[in-house]
């Protein structure tokens, strides 16, 4: 039996978490339009994979610049 893989949604503070980030910074992220967001009521959600996305968008790869 295939287990559930856990929320694909995750609240601003869970998303902070996931990223090492303050709250603040996160949603001074999503202000600047620099990650996008969920809106389904009136908290902010975050896609764990636009998370992923944005891990990747902003790691350094050294000498690839």
């Amino acid at each position: 039996m295939a287990r559930h893989p856990g929320p694909r949604l995750l609240t601003l503070r869970e998303a902070a978490w996931y990223l090492g980030i303050s709250p603040r910074t996160l949603r001074e992220l999503t202000w600047k339009e620099s990650l996008p967001v969920v809106r389904m009521t009136r908290k902010l959600h975050f896609d764990l994979r636009d998370l992923d996305r944005f891990i990747e968008a902003s790691t350094d790869r050294l000498g690839t610049r």
